[in-house]
């Protein structure tokens, strides 16, 4: 379970979570690019979040400051991340609603 402590500003309707899930929700091929766990509930609010994992399992920002990530897990997020900032977000209209 994460909790999302940062408050929404007014004029945003959903988490920045929420928002994240629905762009991989909307767009199979993104989905296939990006490695993250899967969202199975999250609060009206967006600050309650319910991922699957792996008990008793480190998250990897947790590994990072310990120095034992493994190179091939850092290869994964960097190529998740480029594939988020590649994304072409505007033309998805499920997520302009939404945010």
């Amino acid at each position: 379970m994460k909790y999302e402590a940062n408050p929404l500003p007014a004029q945003q309707l959903h988490s920045r979570t929420e928002t994240f899930h629905r762009l991989l929700e909307s767009d199979d091929a993104l989905r296939h690019r990006v490695s993250t766990p899967a969202l199975r509930a999250i609060s009206e609010d967006g600050h309650v979040q319910v991922y699957d994992v792996i008990p008793r399992s480190p998250t990897a920002q947790q590994r990072l400051i310990e120095r034992t990530s493994h190179p091939q897990t850092m290869y994964q997020i960097g190529q998740s991340v480029g594939a988020l900032h590649a994304a072409d977000i505007e033309a998805t209209p499920l997520l302009m609603a939404s945010v």
